[in-house]
C-alpha cells in the first residue's frame, strides 16, 4: 500500500455566489455558528495590484490560496465571485460541501460599495451599474449550481441567511472518500466508509467542532425553513461528498 493521503475528516464548507451575496460577511458568521475558522478566499489571493499585475495573475493567486484552504479541514471559506471561472478550481470546491449563496442583481448591487478591487464595477448612482453586474455574471449562476451541493436564498438579512446555511451544513450527510488508502486511515482509526466504525458497528464517525456529520451517504435531514431534498439519481460521489442529485435548497 503506498503512503496514505491525509485529507481533513471535516470537509470545509466553500461558500460561492455573485458579488454582492455577502460572502464575507457571512463566512464569519457560520463560521462562528458551527465553531470553525473563517477564511476569505479574497483577501489571501488580493496581495497585489489589479491594474498593474491583472486578472490571469489573481486567478493563479486564487488558486492556489483555494488548495490551500481546502485542506485546512474545519473551515467556512468564502470565495470570490470568479472563482467558478476556473475549470481547475473545480475538482478543489468539489471536496468541500459547497452552499451557493443565491441573490438578483438589484440585492446585490444594492449591496455593494464603490471598492478600487471591482473597477468592472460603475459608480453609485451610476445607471448602468446594475447591467455591468449582469454581464460580469453571465453564466456564473449555471456553473455554480452544478457544483452545488446546497443552495440558499441571499435576499434576507445576513444573520438569517447564515442561520439557515448552517442549519442545512448540519443536515448534510458526508461520506468518506472512496479510496482504498484513506479507507484504510480511517479504518485504523475506527471509521469505516459506512460512517461507522472500522467492522460496520460501533459510535458514528467524529464530528469537528460541531461541523457536519459524516454518515451513510443517504439524503440530509430538511433544514428549518428549507425543503426536502431530491431523490438521489444513483450517480457516482464525487469529491467524498453525496451526490450532487442530492444537493438542498434552503430559504432564509
Amino acid at each position: 500500500m503506498s503512503t496514505p493521503l491525509l485529507v481533513p475528516l471535516v470537509p470545509p464548507v466553500l461558500l460561492l455566489g455573485p458579488s454582492g451575496a455577502g460572502k464575507s460577511t457571512l463566512a464569519p458568521l457560520v463560521a462562528a455558528r458551527l465553531g470553525f475558522q473563517a477564511i476569505d478566499l479574497d483577501d489571501r489571493a488580493r496581495a497585489f495590484d489589479l491594474h498593474s499585475d491583472g486578472l490571469p495573475r489573481l486567478r493563479v493567486r486564487e488558486h492556489l490560496a483555494l488548495r490551500a484552504a481546502v485542506d485546512e479541514g474545519a473551515v467556512v471559506v468564502a470565495t470570490g465571485a470568479g472563482v467558478i471561472d476556473v475549470v481547475e478550481n473545480h475538482p478543489l470546491l468539489r471536496r468541500g460541501v459547497v452552499v451557493v449563496v443565491d441573490i438578483d442583481a438589484d440585492s446585490a448591487v444594492g449591496r455593494l460599495r464603490d471598492e478600487a478591487h471591482r473597477p468592472w464595477l460603475p459608480a453609485v448612482g451610476d445607471p448602468h451599474r446594475t447591467g455591468a453586474w449582469r454581464e460580469r455574471e453571465n453564466d456564473r449562476a449555471r456553473r455554480r449550481r452544478a457544483l452545488a451541493d446546497i443552495v440558499v436564498d441571499g435576499r434576507g438579512p445576513l444573520e438569517q441567511v447564515a442561520a439557515a446555511i448552517e442549519a442545512a451544513v448540519r443536515g448534510y450527510r458526508i461520506r468518506a472518500p472512496d479510496d482504498d488508502d484513506i479507507a484504510a486511515v480511517l479504518d485504523v482509526i475506527g471509521v469505516g466508509n459506512d460512517g461507522n466504525g472500522g467492522n460496520g458497528g460501533g459510535p458514528s464517525a467524529p464530528r469537528g467542532n460541531g461541523g457536519p456529520p459524516r454518515g451513510n451517504g443517504g439524503p440530509p435531514r430538511p433544514a428549518e425553513g428549507g425543503a426536502p431534498a431530491p431523490a438521489p439519481q444513483g450517480g457516482q460521489r464525487r469529491g467524498g461528498v453525496t451526490p450532487r442529485s442530492q444537493r438542498r435548497y434552503v430559504t432564509s
